[in-house]
């Protein structure tokens, strides 16, 4: 147990767990080859890429829906305490917005993202979400190795059983913890890095004014020759601010440009090639950051559904899941539902809305006052009431009015004689 003691003690584990033998902490090392979170971000490409898909999952709604137990068919919840704990405020620090972005953005760069379900001892349900650090965490596992039993907060020094701790996978090989995007995209980022490195470098070292210094005098000595490259690059590097621009040539010295272009040395081009290879990881379209060398803004809805079916959906339905697990109690989870409201991708232009909602009008799939909530508009009286294409009957109308056809009131002219 000695080797077990040694690393609960490195995790500030205390002597109560170091003596408990049945349970095996795990964590993740991050490789000395590849950039940490804070460095990565300071990339735009992946800047981006964990903003765009952290900020679009946090805007959207998260609802909590009953099943019948009659037909099977979902309906929205009452606007309770679960309702508001999960679209307004998970705990006193943060907003759902604010929650559930810091959750995504802790499962893309770490690999996990976890939250402590804190119950409401009456019902049982979750009642508050509180946010813990991936660098704080440790798994706890049984004595085979293959069960999670607890988590332990190294900072906070609290354990925390299984069934009280919501965590959001990025990856995984295992289904225990989960790998973090960038472990797999260190060699892209690092050659990204360099590049923006080397760029930098290549601007900071008067890059724009590279050329010969020819002389129509003697031989220069090396105490001449240093003197005029010291005089040069304090007028034209940036790493000595010289910003001037300006060289004073003497003793019939000519100035012959040969300057080698970012273009030509490639580095443009291997900075350009670095966004859509950061984006494969991400599985980010690169009009969704920006790049718009390939499209054009009639796509951009196409680019939207795209985002949503084959980036988004993966995330939302892990978090789907473990919300549904984690917060409700066992006894519940057969009657409710957790989803996110996933509506607003799906809009397209005003015109488009407009036939989409007309179209279901007549067939009675929508009643007038849900598209008036589409569009942010009040309700009106009767408006509960669906219709159908017959008429503009109502539809628990249908089969109880009389059919009334107009070619019945026309006598014929036999009819009028008799």
């Amino acid at each position: 147990m000695g080797l077990l003691d040694n690393i609960r003690t490195f995790f500030g584990g205390t002597n109560e767990q170091r003596s408990t033998g049945d349970m095996l902490p795990i964590s993740v090392v991050t490789p000395p080859d590849r950039l940490g979170p804070t460095q990565a971000m300071g990339l735009s490409t992946v800047f981006a890429c964990v903003d765009v898909i952290s900020s679009a999952i946090a805007k959207l709604p998260i609802i909590p829906y009953k099943v019948q137990k009659s037909d099977g068919r979902r309906v929205r919840a009452p606007q309770d305490d679960l309702y508001y704990m999960l679209n307004f405020t998970p705990n006193d620090n943060q907003t759902r917005f604010d929650f559930v972005k810091a959750l995504v953005i802790s499962t893309l760069l770490q690999g996990n993202g976890y939250a402590k379900v804190i119950r409401n001892p009456h019902t049982g349900y979750g009642a508050e979400l509180e946010l813990w650090h991936a660098n704080d965490v440790t798994i706890i596992l049984d004595s085979n190795g293959t069960k999670i039993i607890g988590y332990y907060n190294a900072r906070l020094e609290q354990q925390v059983p299984a069934g009280d701790m919501i965590h959001i996978r990025n990856f995984s090989d295992d289904g225990i913890k989960g790998v973090s995007t960038l472990t797999y995209a260190r060699h892209s980022l690092n050659l990204a890095s360099k590049v923006e490195q080397e760029v930098n470098h290549y601007y900071t070292t008067g890059g724009g004014s590279f050329g010969i210094l020819t002389s129509e005098t003697a031989r220069l000595n090396d105490k001449q020759r240093e003197e005029i490259r010291k005089e040069w690059q304090k007028n034209f590097s940036l790493s000595t601010s010289g910003l001037t621009g300006l060289a004073v040539l003497e003793n019939g010295m000519k100035y012959q440009k040969i300057t080698i272009n970012p273009a030509d040395a490639q580095l443009l081009q291997t900075r350009a090639f670095s966004v859509p290879e950061i984006c494969r990881f991400f599985n980010v379209s690169p009009v969704k950051v920006h790049d718009l060398t390939k499209s054009s803004y009639s796509t951009v809805e196409a680019v939207d559904l795209a985002f949503l079916t084959d980036t988004l959906s993966p995330y939302l339905t892990k978090i789907e899941l473990e919300f549904w697990r984690k917060i409700l109690p066992r006894n519940a989870r057969k009657s409710y539902r957790i989803d996110f409201d996933t509506s607003g991708f799906r809009r397209g232009d005003t015109s488009a809305q407009v036939n989409l909602y007309r179209s279901l009008a007549t067939i009675g799939a929508v009643t007038p006052n849900e598209v008036r909530e589409k569009f942010g508009f009040d309700e009106i009286e009767g408006g509960d009431d669906a219709y159908i294409q017959v008429n503009m009957t109502k539809l628990k109308d249908l089969g109880t009015q009389p059919h009334t056809d107009t070619d019945t009131n026309i006598k014929t002219d036999t009819e009028s004689n008799e």
